[in-house]
């Protein structure tokens, strides 16, 4: 994706509803609008909505064979030497048109899954098989100097609030709000 506008962002989580979240049993496109919605009912700010319901851009807006983390079975583990996660490549992605905190909600959102499970050892037991997958090609748990960066970062505290939606914006048949709900939204917050 070159010229990146809402239109741009909106045709690929469109096409992704054709592509299965991971090894969930929902597609992407799902899996965005839930944790959106969550996002919406649970906080009602506008970039936390924006961050949650764009957090995995990375996954469906670029080639996946450049994403360190993807799980497309055909590039699963066949990187390009300093691939980055899509965390990463989603952020990039969308650095020139969102603030801050909507982009440090998708940076940051795999950080705070690796950081729940080294703080939290009960919150690992409750992710799903394919979270776990992505822990290990991730990083894996946090050591001392990671966890103590993590908490410095700003926006951490909603980097850890996003992925908690992440895990409940995973449910096969729930009704989700459609994407042209969120366009008003993500046109406001774009610089």
């Amino acid at each position: 994706m070159t010229d990146v506008t809402v239109d741009t962002i909106f045709e690929a989580l469109e096409t992704a509803g054709h592509v299965r979240y991971g090894t969930e049993a929902i597609s992407e496109l799902e899996h965005a609008l839930q944790i959106a919605d969550l996002a919406d009912e649970m906080s009602g700010d506008p970039e936390l909505i924006a961050g949650a319901l764009l957090h995995d851009i990375g996954r469906v807006a670029v080639r996946q064979e450049d994403v360190s983390d993807t799980l497309v079975p055909d590039h699963m583990g066949k990187t390009n030497d300093g691939a980055k996660g899509h965390d990463t490549v989603g952020a990039d992605l969308l650095a020139e048109i969102f603030p801050d905190r909507v982009l440090a909600g998708i940076r940051l959102h795999v950080a705070a899954k690796r950081y729940l499970c080294t703080v939290e050892p009960e919150y690992r037991d409750r992710i799903s098989d394919g979270s776990e997958l992505t822990l290990k090609m991730q990083g894996g748990l946090m050591d001392d100097g990671e966890l103590e960066a993590f908490r410095a970062m700003p926006y951490a505290d909603d980097a850890v609030q996003i992925r908690r939606w992440d895990d409940l914006a995973k449910v096969p048949g729930k009704p989700s709000r459609p994407l042209e709900h969120w366009r008003p939204l993500l046109e406001s917050l774009m610089r």
